[in-house]
């Protein structure tokens, strides 16, 4: 403030982010992980993306009410295997998320790979 009047002062922060990712849905990861490299041309594909698939996976009292692709990798193959892998979750795996909810994942390499 300048006698009374708000102006403008450049100023610096540093952010640490930080996401919390619920043990269930490392687990949804990892298994649709699993999926995609078990198919030789999707794991082809996915080597040579640029970008990843991102989906929306809603869960409906421990159950997959739907999978939905939200963001493209490009390529319309890998994107409909990656739903597909979402889709075709165990149920053991989905049975603890409880209630409806959407969570969006996205299909990718884990680091390092």
């Amino acid at each position: 403030m300048q006698n009374g009047v708000p102006v403008e002062v450049p100023w610096r922060t540093r952010v640490r982010w930080q996401i919390d990712v619920q043990p269930q849905f490392l687990a949804i990861a990892a298994a649709t992980y699993h999926c995609i490299m078990s198919n030789e041309s999707s794991r082809d594909e996915i080597h040579q993306a640029t970008l990843h698939t991102v989906v929306r996976v809603h869960f409906s009292n421990g159950s997959i009410g739907s999978v939905a692709v939200v963001a493209s990798s490009g390529n319309p193959d890998l994107d409909r295997q990656v739903a597909a892998c979402y889709a075709r979750l165990p149920a053991d795996l989905t049975a603890a998320i409880p209630g409806e909810l959407d969570h969006l994942f996205v299909g990718m390499l884990p680091p390092g790979d």
